[in-house]
């Protein structure tokens, strides 16, 4: 292994075949290379290690979910289960909302006061009211955004 090839270096050294010595030193740069962006060195916390098992953990359930999803018979249903599965929008379209409409609708919102159902009955429920859609549908002008996180 590794220490095979160090005693081999120190006797090449030792015998004066100092024209080994750039090659090798070049072999055991790429060595290193090689061993660092394969991420040996790397050391995962406890807590890094247990986050990399939860979102794997999940991803793994998303998937067997997404195998059993069967789309329902009824077509009405359905409708209404790809309606509502498109209701996303984007972090883009939040911020506006939080900076531009909020303010509009709710002049005396205050986060550390006011909760989300607050939000939901002096800001959402009138601002969707007038064109009669939901409020994403409306952020996304009819759009249809399938969310990628779920907050």
């Amino acid at each position: 292994g590794l220490a095979r090839v160090c005693q081999e270096l120190v006797i090449f050294i030792k015998d004066k075949s100092l024209l080994v010595v750039p090659l090798l030193i070049k072999v055991l740069g790429q060595t290193f290379a090689t061993l660092l962006m394969a991420g040996t060195f790397d050391k995962v916390t406890p807590t890094e290690a247990a986050s990399r098992k939860a979102e794997a953990d999940r991803l793994q359930r998303q998937h067997r979910a997404t195998l059993r999803y069967q789309k329902c018979t009824e077509a009405s249903w359905q409708d209404v289960v790809e309606d509502l599965a498109t209701r996303g929008f984007t972090l883009e379209q939040l911020l506006h909302f939080y900076t531009q409409d909020l303010p509009q609708a709710m002049p005396h919102f205050d986060p550390a006061r006011h909760r989300t159902v607050d939000v939901v009955r002096c800001a959402i429920i009138p601002c969707s009211a007038v064109p009669g859609c939901a409020h994403a549908s409306k952020m996304t002008n009819g759009s249809a955004t399938r969310p990628q996180t779920m907050v």
